[in-house]
């Protein structure tokens, strides 16, 4: 019986010292990355990089722009402006772009017909490049104007903006002051 007690405590002996050699080769292996944790919530949640890293509470995104991939993509928005004929102007991103989408979106348009026209230009206040067709709305309608990189609306080259360029929605015709509601959109992408 002595010779099978000692047995059973050498097996738990032997057992013990592989489970202690087992877990302190573990919380070895993981010292460097605790610690690279800890340096990282120490350094207010910076990466590698040198970016400060954070979080949104909610699914909007408060700015214009977004890195995905090494990829830049600009946005704008904004209302309508009223007793103007430029409806809106959204400045494009500081590096050359491509217009992958702009819209107005008219809830009401103005108390006359107007023809709206979405250009590309240097300044906010001019529409030196038209994008697509001129858009006929009439007195008091709702209408959505897009433009797009589809081939199929648009000539060549239109949709490619130089850096800090205007995509601009302008009005004319009707008699009387313009006072539409609504939206106005743009999203670009980088050629950075």
């Amino acid at each position: 019986m002595k010779k099978q007690q000692i047995k059973t405590l050498s097996l738990w002996t032997i057992i013990c010292l592989i489970g202690i050699i087992a877990v302190g080769s573990i919380a070895l292996a993981f010292s460097g990355n605790i610690q690279n944790i800890e340096n990282f919530y120490e350094a207010g949640a910076t990466g590698t990089s040198g970016q400060e890293l954070g979080a949104l509470a909610s699914p909007d995104i408060p700015y214009d722009w977004l890195r995905v991939g090494g990829v830049l993509h600009g946005y704008g928005h904004q209302s309508l402006r009223t007793a103007t004929t430029t409806l809106c102007a959204i400045q494009s991103p500081t590096s050359t772009s491509t217009l992958v989408y702009g819209s107005a979106k008219f809830d009401t348009s103005s108390t006359t017909a107007m023809t709206v026209v979405m250009a590309q230009s240097a300044t906010a206040f001019a529409t030196t490049t038209q994008i697509g067709s001129d858009y006929l709305i009439g007195a008091d309608a709702q209408g959505l104007m897009v433009a797009s990189t589809s081939p199929a609306t648009l000539g060549s080259g239109e949709t490619i903006f130089a850096p800090s360029q205007w995509f601009v929605v302008s009005a004319s015709g009707g008699t009387g002051t313009f006072s539409p509601t609504g939206t106005c959109n743009a999203e670009w992408i980088s050629a950075d």
